[in-house]
């Protein structure tokens, strides 16, 4: 086996960056991609406002629960299809409702979910398309954090206080807790010796 489908066949993992609207998912998902691609690692930001702006997954359907539910199980092959490619997914999402955190980490590769907390007053300092001030006018509904729960999560791999650091050491700290991870470590391993000619077994 060449080290090309050595790479694909240990094809990494999937790290999804969750949390409310306003937390710094999409900052510290492009950082985060930014390193990976300076380090030649191969990676892609699947970003939800950019697969909702674009109708990626399921341009009919709205905002309530059971639809938030749909279009995250419409993202699980997406996700599937890049990781089966030896790249790794680094997805920024809310992550509700929590059904589907479950579904992911059922049925994705090495599953790593990373909680960014932000509490919602700060959220709601940070939300410059006003989607907080909106929905407590009821000029939108089924926010979010206002008029739907948001469920933190229990399981998550790693959890990050994007309120009290600066998106550079938030990236630190992300990266120094990535480099834990079993997967993350070999997938970095086979990175490097596909890059050096050598072969990993």
């Amino acid at each position: 086996m060449d080290i090309m489908e050595n790479l694909k066949d240990n094809n990494g993992g999937t790290i999804f960056l969750i949390g409310l609207s306003g937390a710094g998912k999409t900052t510290l998902a492009k950082l985060l991609v930014e390193k990976m691609q300076d380090l030649l690692y191969p990676c892609l930001l699947l970003d939800g406002c950019e697969m909702r702006a674009f109708n990626i997954l399921g341009d009919c359907l709205g905002h309530d629960l059971e639809s938030r539910k749909e279009r995250m199980m419409n993202l699980t092959p997406i996700v599937e299809m890049v990781s089966a490619q030896g790249i790794v997914p680094i997805v920024a999402i809310i992550g509700q409702p929590p059904e589907a955190r479950d579904y992911w980490r059922d049925n994705l590769s090495n599953y790593t979910e990373v909680y960014l907390h932000c509490g919602l007053k700060e959220c709601v300092k940070r939300d410059n398309k006003h989607l907080y001030q909106d929905a407590f006018d009821h000029k939108m509904k089924d926010v979010i954090g206002v008029d739907l729960p948001f469920v933190e999560p229990k399981k998550s791999e790693i959890v990050l206080e994007t309120s009290k650091f600066s998106p550079e050491e938030l990236i630190e700290q992300l990266w120094s807790k990535l480099e834990e991870l079993y997967w993350f470590k070999r997938f970095i391993a086979l990175r490097e010796a596909m890059m050096e000619g050598r072969m990993i077994v």
